[in-house]
């Protein structure tokens, strides 16, 4: 976990759709319990991903990553119900990541 934080930690604020989507496909390879453990790593990157969405991944959606966000939605459920106090707004992110390029 902590390279990812590196690795997203190296990027800009606001990142592009392929860095966002590479964040997102990254955490789901890693899953919920592992995630959790590592709560401020966690964070950081959602909160990276939840930026970067605002300003460029709801313009930029495809179709075809519909799997991807769907696969994504899961896993916020999951942590939402291993950590609720997670300390970020998880209900905002589910809703938000439900209906890509809908925001």
């Amino acid at each position: 976990m902590s390279d990812l934080v590196k690795k997203y930690a190296a990027l800009p604020t606001i990142m592009d759709y392929e860095d966002e989507m590479a964040a997102i496909k990254d955490l789901i390879a890693v899953g919920a319990i592992t995630l959790v453990k590592n709560k401020e790593g966690l964070i950081f990157i959602l909160s990276k991903i939840e930026e970067s969405h605002q300003h460029n991944g709801v313009f930029e959606y495809k179709n075809t990553d519909w799997m991807i966000f769907r696969q994504f939605v899961n896993l916020l459920q999951d942590i939402n119900l291993l950590e609720p106090e997670m300390g970020i707004n998880m209900d905002n992110m589910i809703f938000t990541f439900s209906r890509p390029g809908f925001d």
